[in-house]
């Protein structure tokens, strides 16, 4: 006796048919749930979509879309999805690589990507995985696994690059005899700034730094540099180059020594910088923070943590935390190695709260044992420290006191690095909406 066979249902008569059925329709999303989904894409897929549809297209390029899909990526921080970290080899390729944040945080192993950057100087085919379609050769540079990009082809020499600062998912650059550029890596779009050429040729720039003016919806870069009058007086002269405008101008009675790092920390609208008037390199108290207003222009200080009277051995290393300034405060004259500070409320010096100590490792592959910790600056939704010490990714533990380096593949010995985050941002081509600053937000998965 055969078995009965089970008869169609409904629901599998209608998959088979309803492609044959002209009164099918494909249902039509409602255009906020449409904004929702894709404020949620990274930017790579973005970009593609942008081709689906003129009203996509018209969509993704808004403003408003630009600014929310960055604010979104910002602060959904759980995973670091949309952040990635870049280094700046050192010597004598000066080459820029990347990889992502969330692999070096949570993966026992990262492998970074050539950057074809602006002005980069000509090479050799890296071999990269994938491609964006198969019509594209793996031979070409790219940013990522499917990244490749075509525009940034080098046209001269190559020149020594710095990373001046990131925000909002621009890369300031300050290339040796060519000046700043303004770089989205994620759009593989540049653009120099006008009047930007004394970077490295004729001057060279005691500090600088790039941040974002929000009072008056402005990206700026500032150079500052010292001036020895004819009767010995020492003066600053302060450059700052933005979207909107340049100025130069001399500030008097303004005393800038020595830095630990010349890229200024940009933090609360202002950009900070470690800076040591005394003849001792190492004296807490010949050291000071001082800041930059980007919207009123003036140079101000902010006070470093109270360790009590008297002087002693101490190296400060600004970062930001979030949205807070830090200090990593090196004390070689105690038995504390480093002392990661946090200002909660900005410009309050009783508000700098100490939140763990990292004792000096003694382990160190490379034994960089002399080296000073420096940002990037972050911390895992697991609570793990992320910081740069000796030329590589030191991962710290507060919770157990236990430190394990980063293994990236690819990447060799760097002598900075910075974290950015993927975005849609590029001022140049349309009206920007006022943006407020994206932060690498600290705080642990809620």
């Amino acid at each position: 006796m055969k078995p009965k066979q089970s008869k169609p249902t409904k629901g599998a008569q209608f998959s088979a048919t309803s492609m044959q059925d002209s009164s099918f329709k494909i249902p039509v999303l409602p255009v906020e749930l449409i904004m929702e989904i894709l404020l949620k894409i990274p930017v790579k897929s973005l970009l593609q979509f942008r081709c689906v549809s003129k009203s996509w297209l018209s969509l993704i390029s808004s403003p408003e879309f630009i600014k929310t899909h960055l604010s979104i990526s910002a602060n959904n921080n759980n995973d670091y999805n949309h952040h990635r970290i870049m280094f700046r080899l050192v010597e004598p390729e000066f080459n820029l690589k990347d990889c992502s944040l969330k692999s070096l945080l949570y993966d026992s192993v990262t492998r970074s990507f050539d950057l074809d950057y602006p002005m980069k100087p000509p090479h050799k085919p890296v071999e990269i995985v994938g491609s964006v379609n198969n019509s594209i050769p793996t031979s070409v540079m790219g940013s990522g696994e499917d990244r490749v990009d075509a525009d940034l082809t080098p046209t001269l020499e190559g020149r020594k690059v710095e990373i001046v600062g990131s925000v909002n998912g621009l890369i300031c650059l300050a290339i040796d005899k060519e000046g700043w550029f303004l770089w989205n890596p994620s759009l593989r779009k540049f653009k120099k700034l006008s009047d930007s050429g004394t970077t490295f040729s004729g001057r060279h720039y005691a500090m600088h730094g790039f941040g974002y003016d929000e009072l008056h919806n402005d990206y700026k870069v500032v150079g500052i540099s010292r001036i020895l009058g004819s009767d010995n007086s020492r003066h600053v002269e302060l450059k700052t180059c933005s979207l909107k405008s340049d100025s130069t101008r001399i500030i008097h009675d303004f005393h800038i020594g020595v830095q630990i790092d010349k890229c200024g920390v940009f933090v609360n609208g202002r950009l900070h910088w470690a800076n040591n008037t005394s003849h001792r390199l190492r004296s807490y108290n010949g050291w000071d923070i001082i800041c930059f207003d980007l919207a009123d222009g003036k140079l101000g200080k902010v006070e470093k943590p109270s360790y009590g009277d008297g002087d002693f051995d101490f190296t400060p290393c600004p970062g930001a935390l979030g949205s807070d300034l830090c200090l990593f405060c090196d004390n070689r004259g105690t038995q504390a190695d480093v002392d990661i500070w946090v200002m909660k409320t900005y410009g309050v010096k009783e508000s700098w709260t100490k939140i763990f100590t990292i004792n000096r490792p003694k382990d160190h592959p490379a034994g960089y044992l002399g080296y000073l910790f420096c940002p990037p600056f972050c911390m895992s939704n697991k609570g793990e420290v992320l910081c740069e010490f000796g030329a590589t990714i030191m991962i710290y533990n507060p919770k157990d006191d236990s430190i394990r380096y980063a293994e990236v593949t690819n990447c060799e010995a760097f002598s900075d690095a910075a974290i950015y985050i993927e975005s849609l941002v590029w001022p140049f081509c349309q009206k920007e909406p006022r943006m407020q600053v994206a932060t690498t937000s600290t705080q642990k998965a809620r």
